[in-house]
């Protein structure tokens, strides 16, 4: 993917993303523009998202017994949603 600089109008195409930890417990992922180093976030994730995202891990695992399958999908589903609020919530505290 091809990505334009609003800082300098460097294009670049985008690597993986960076990972780093900040206040101990959130996980600050983003990009920077190799030509001026503007960094971009991408998203932030504290422990409670981590937890939420094993819990739908496992929900989505049990989307293959066809006893389970409607029930897992509502819940990985409800939890996706509980993940995303908390990463806007996120986003909107530190980014």
């Amino acid at each position: 993917m091809k990505i334009k600089c609003d800082k300098c109008e460097h294009t670049f195409k985008l690597s993986v993303p960076s990972t780093t930890t900040i206040d101990n417990d959130i996980e600050w992922t983003y990009f920077t523009c190799p030509h001026c180093g503007e960094q971009y976030s991408c998203y932030y994730k504290d422990r409670k998202v981590r937890e939420l995202e094993k819990e739908k891990e496992r929900w989505v695992k049990q989307t293959k017994n066809p006893n389970l399958k409607k029930h897992a999908i509502e819940k990985a589903n409800q939890i996706q949603k509980e993940i995303e609020s908390e990463m806007k919530k996120l986003k909107e505290k530190l980014g």
